[in-house]
């Protein structure tokens, strides 16, 4: 389980060597970058916030089956 939160910067290709990584919280995390490895992970549970729109493009977001349409309309 790893929940990281407030302003940070996040480098998703950080995270690609945590094989048992299961659980990704994102809490007021504006800067993220390489987002499109996201999908790559297999993180079973993966939490965003309103936040992930700033950095998060919608093929991504497609690809990570998420159900949080507020993400998205702010994507669009």
């Amino acid at each position: 389980r790893l929940t990281i939160k407030g302003n940070t910067f996040l480098d998703i290709s950080s995270l690609t060597e945590c094989t048992n990584l299961e659980y990704l919280q994102l809490k007021r995390v504006p800067n993220v970058s390489n987002s499109h490895l996201l999908p790559n992970l297999n993180i079973k549970e993966l939490i965003l916030d309103d936040y992930a729109s700033i950095w998060l493009s919608s093929d991504t977001y497609q690809l990570l089956n998420l159900d949080n349409y507020n993400i998205l309309n702010q994507i669009n």
